[in-house]
């Protein structure tokens, strides 16, 4: 297993923080972390993972201000491995030592141009130095925080020598709304779960989603993913969440926009006819 002792795992979350210590207890499989950390005000304890109770973070706005102002405070190792309840570390041999080279380093956007696409801060390394210039006053909080330090502030950040990856090495790091079968160290975000969900699991894990997730666009892209790798099962599990979140009626008129789509009630009615066998 690969030691990494100048890395710190973190994690932040009140609102699903069971989700959050299955995300940090896979990527705690993978690798051997200088410390391992949630931070939530719930009142759990875990074996593996130290738990700090925090004032409650109750919004995506209130999630920015935090990791902005106040994560520096809680990481005392060169890096923090900054990982969020739909993502983490699937493969610890994919680690590089390269990745220490840079001060920011998130799962590349491809929809954006290089220079702007690195990337999201779900799953990211971050530098302690890097924590410790964005805690200064000289930038504010601003949301979402990972596209400011990527985009708005990134000249800014640049001049005072932080270096962010390149995209051939952020996509090595991890993936975000990727088809490619290509391997990395980690991905973020629930459309990749095909990828990182073992298939005895994906009930469990689909179980524990907060409605909104299991009700959301990304749910219905990773049953569609599920679909074109012929995972049936799989597939009609999602759907069946997705369809217990905001109904059957609600996802098939949702389907029928995209395009290309022959029939989104032929499509449900497959899924559910293959996957029941």
């Amino acid at each position: 297993m690969i030691g990494l002792a100048d890395v710190t795992l973190c994690c932040i979350d009140c609102a699903t923080p069971v989700l959050a210590l299955r995300a940090l207890h896979a990527s705690l499989d993978q690798c051997e972390f200088g410390a391992a950390l949630l931070l939530t005000d719930a009142a759990i304890t875990d074996a593996r993972v130290v738990v700090r109770r925090i004032a409650r973070v109750d919004s995506a706005a209130s999630y920015s201000a935090f990791v902005l102002k106040h994560l520096a405070a809680h990481v005392a190792t060169d890096f923090v491995l900054l990982v969020q309840w739909d993502g983490w570390v699937i493969d610890g041999a994919r680690w590089e030592g390269g990745f220490r080279d840079f001060d920011y380093i998130g799962a590349p956007w491809g929809w954006l141009a290089p220079g702007r696409d690195i990337g999201n801060g779900g799953f990211s390394l971050r530098s302690r130095r890097l924590l410790a210039v964005l805690a200064d006053a000289a930038f504010p909080v601003a949301h979402p925080e990972d596209e400011w330090i990527g985009q708005v502030w990134r000249p800014a950040l640049e001049q005072h020598g932080l270096r962010f990856a390149d995209t051939a090495t952020a996509r090595r790091f991890a993936v975000e709304l990727d088809q490619s079968p290509a391997p990395s160290f980690g991905f973020h975000g629930l459309s990749d779960f095909w990828r990182a969900v073992a298939p005895g699991a994906l009930a469990e894990v689909l179980g524990l989603l907060p409605a909104p997730a299991a009700g959301s666009i990304l749910a219905q892209n990773l049953m569609l993913s599920y679909c074109v790798r012929a995972r049936w099962a799989e597939a009609d599990l999602v759907h069946r969440r997705i369809a217990q979140a905001i109904g059957r009626t609600a996802l098939v008129a949702r389907l029928a926009e995209l395009p290309g789509l022959a029939s989104a009630e032929a499509l449900v009615a497959e899924i559910a006819a293959r996957g029941a066998g």
